[in-house]
């Protein structure tokens, strides 16, 4: 009976190391993706800011013209 309730609990401890590292990588892969959509964004607001300054250098050089 001994063998039984220690083998039990090694099993209950693999698999709760399992479930956890798995946990553990989904809440990282979340983050990951997180901060690479944040770089897209950041990316597309500073290309259409290079844009818009790109812009104003046209008008202001077309009106001191």
């Amino acid at each position: 009976m001994a063998v039984a309730r220690k083998q039990v609990k090694q099993e209950a401890r693999r698999l709760y190391k399992e479930t956890y590292g798995r946990r553990n990588h989904v809440g990282d892969q979340a983050s990951t993706d997180a901060v690479n959509a944040i770089g897209t964004d950041v990316n597309g607001v500073k290309t259409d800011l290079d844009a818009t300054k790109g812009s104003l250098q046209q008008l202001r050089g077309e009106t001191e013209n």
